[in-house]
């Protein structure tokens, strides 16, 4: 089935929307886009992009975004991957376009706040995958790498809490490394490096 709208060659093109139905007195309609599976090969892929920019103007935008609620708690907005019984479980990849004539794209994760007295704004966790494997197995690893540069300075990170208002402290920041259960092996290590200088003196 293809559903196709016109195009202009001195306007802006059709529009198309599909929306679920309204209701006033229960939960609004809606609106699934599943792909096709298949009982002996791949299921079918889904497509969601934008179109690409002509000589001039910028490519379309892609929001992912749930209702607003005036009396109770707004929506959900999940990505996830499915689970695989005999494969390997497929990834998540969030990658900004590279740009020739500017800054390149940002990436921001951010909690949302709250008013409520006494509340706690909403948390940012990271964290790898487990190993339940009773023979042997690690358990992911994490990285957090800066930018390096051919000609410039390469990228900073910047760890820091917030400050504490009143007569309240401020927040703690803790490294921990982490501990074993074996016998005979020993806890992680904490290795706090600083880089070399070819031409001077090296960090600190």
């Amino acid at each position: 089935v293809s559903i196709m709208v016109g195009g202009g060659s001195s306007g802006v093109g059709g529009r198309l929307t599909f929306q679920g139905g309204r209701s006033t007195v229960s939960t609004g309609g809606t609106i699934n886009i599943i792909a096709g599976e298949s009982s002996k090969s791949s299921s079918g892929n889904v497509l969601i992009a934008s179109g690409d920019a002509g000589l001039k103007g910028s490519s379309g935008s892609i929001s992912l975004q749930s209702g607003t609620s005036s009396s109770g708690n707004t929506g959900e907005v999940r990505i996830a991957t499915g689970n695989a019984m005999n494969g390997k479980a497929g990834g998540i990849s969030i990658a900004v376009g590279n740009g020739d004539s500017g800054n390149g794209g940002s990436i921001e994760l951010s909690a949302g706040l709250t008013k409520k007295l006494g509340g706690a704004g909403g948390s940012v966790s990271i964290r790898s995958g487990s190993s339940t494997n009773e023979i042997g197995g690690n358990a992911g690893s994490i990285s957090i790498l800066s930018g390096s540069s051919r000609r410039g300075a390469g990228g900073s990170m910047l760890f820091s809490v917030g400050e504490g208002a009143g007569s309240v402290n401020g927040g703690d920041i803790s490294i921990v490394a982490g501990p074993t259960g074996a016998d005979r092996a020993a806890g992680g290590n904490v290795f706090v490096t600083a880089g070399n200088g070819e031409s001077r003196i090296g960090g600190m």
